[in-house]
């Protein structure tokens, strides 16, 4: 499966902040089913909890 990895820090912040909604479902290495603590984490989950959490998570490191 075909990857790309992104290392300039603009375009990742505008992946992430800015067009955020285009990339919520992604490949998850680690399952909740291997690790309940780690395959909570943001960058593992997916769907709908994905963005429950972002929601959740973004008024923590926003400016206002």
């Amino acid at each position: 499966r075909p990857v790309v990895l992104i290392r300039d820090p603009q375009i990742i912040k505008q992946l992430t902040v800015k067009d955020f909604d285009h990339f919520m479902d992604h490949r998850v290495l680690i399952t909740e089913d291997i690790d309940p603590l780690f395959g909570k984490n943001l960058v593992s989950l997916t769907g709908d909890k994905w963005k429950d959490m972002r929601a959740t998570l973004s008024p923590a490191f926003t400016g206002e």
